[in-house]
């Protein structure tokens, strides 16, 4: 889902603990579960990023450093909106129960500048 599991989205979907919460779509307005959403996202660029400096990534995945350079300069700008035009896209309201992971939805909006942006520049 995303988040840590001193949070109610986080611990929602801990699979090591039990628990009775349900999350809403409602739930993700607050500016607590939508930051831990994206501190999730964030660390998980961290993981890449020492993984990407451990190898020659453009010798690995023949990715231009450039535009690995441009991904990171932007990839941390409107997570929280990203995450908001995912839920919209899907037409969810806030009474739906979430049933899958929310990680994604930003990642999709960022993927899709990035490829934007290298299109464009």
């Amino acid at each position: 889902m995303g988040g840590k599991e001193d949070t109610k989205i986080g611990s929602t979907f801990n699979k090591s603990t039990e628990t009775t919460s349900i999350l809403f779509y409602s739930d993700v307005e607050t500016s607590e579960n939508k930051k831990a959403i994206k501190d999730s996202i964030i660390e998980f660029f961290n993981i890449i990023d020492t993984y990407i400096n451990k190898i020659n990534i453009e010798g690995v995945f023949s990715i231009d450093r450039k535009a690995y350079e441009l991904f990171k300069n932007t990839r941390s700008i409107h997570i929280e909106d990203y995450l908001v035009q995912g839920i919209k896209s899907f037409q969810y309201t806030k009474e739906n129960k979430i049933e899958e992971t929310l990680f994604f939805y930003p990642l999709i909006g960022i993927l899709n500048k990035l490829a934007n942006d290298l299109v464009n520049s």
